[in-house]
């Protein structure tokens, strides 16, 4: 596998390490981290085109409802040659995938995590949806255009702040650029969705608490490197963004015997406006930029190809 992102393996052994375990947790559970997200894509998803030589397909969702309950066989799909191509980057354990496939896609699903992969098709085969459905890659998400032909996807995705993993705005600009590679003409869409994390917190405003229960308790530290960021080339953009935040996640688990384990691990994140991320939208040809009302602290920026 070739590694391009500098933030890869870093980010792949923290998730093997801490957060994969943690990570529907520390939504609410994966039932609400999936509603959340099936309301967001119903909003913004492009509107696909079946084929006039075929009826329009049923959703996963109305299949699901239509097959009996006792049945423990995967629905059968249409035809994939018939189903648009949804691109998922950073897929994580599936919030977005899933969403996807009930609107009617077919989808590349990329992720460097191998829990985050499991946990998905764990889903996948609770939802009784056909594995052939999906495309699950463990890999750098800046690799996904080798296994897409160009102007062939409806739709790409990086979302649930898995813009933020890489390691440099030119990271970005390249993922930005691939996806436009790949999308159709005449509306094929990306969507990138993170927080904002361009203006530094100060002393104890750093400490971030995540979620807890009586048995586990979820920190998170940040921590802006200031005079790395001062020396750095390219510099850092007027706004922010470019800035490198390094995540400490602190997780304590409550044991059998009453006692307390710390399990901890960084990684670094990267930090970009809506404004820059807008503009490189625009510079790579998008026709049609725009930024959605903010959601759960996530900005999302959509860009529209014509």
């Amino acid at each position: 596998m070739l590694v391009s992102s500098e933030n890869y393996l870093t980010v792949q052994s923290h998730y093997a390490g801490t957060l994969a375990a943690h990570y529907s947790w520390m939504f609410g559970g994966y039932n609400a981290r999936l509603q959340q997200n099936r309301a967001l894509l119903a909003m913004h998803l492009p509107r696909h085109p079946t084929s006039p030589q075929e009826p329009p397909h049923p959703s996963l969702q109305q299949q699901q409802q239509q097959q009996p309950p006792s049945s423990t066989s995967a629905s059968p799909s249409p035809s994939l040659s018939l189903l648009p191509l949804a691109i998922d980057l950073g897929c994580g354990p599936g919030f977005q995938t899933i969403p996807l496939l009930e609107a009617g896609f077919r989808v590349l699903a990329v992720d460097a995590s191998k829990g985050m992969l499991d946990e998905l098709d764990a889903e996948r085969i609770a939802l009784n949806i056909d594995p052939t459905l999906i495309t699950a890659v463990q890999d750098d998400m800046l690799n996904f255009r080798a296994s897409v032909a160009d102007a062939t996807a409806a739709t790409v995705v990086c979302m649930g702040d898995s813009p933020t993993h890489l390691a440099s705005l030119h990271e970005v600009k390249q993922i930005i650029d691939d996806a436009f590679a790949v999308l159709a003409p005449g509306g094929g869409t990306l969507m990138l969705q993170f927080r904002d994390l361009t203006r530094p917190l100060e002393g104890t405003d750093r400490f971030v608490p995540v979620r807890s229960d009586n048995m586990t308790v979820f920190t998170c530290f940040l921590e802006w490197e200031i005079e790395r960021d001062a020396a750095k080339t390219p510099p850092v953009e007027p706004d922010g963004s470019g800035r490198r935040v390094k995540v400490h996640d602190l997780v304590h688990v409550k044991k059998g015997n009453s006692t307390w384990e710390l399990c901890k691990s960084w990684y670094h994140k990267l930090a970009m406006s809506t404004d820059w991320v807008a503009r490189a939208l625009t510079d790579a040809g998008f026709a049609q930029v725009r930024v959605a009302e903010p959601q759960h602290g996530m900005q999302l920026v959509i860009g529209i190809k014509a």
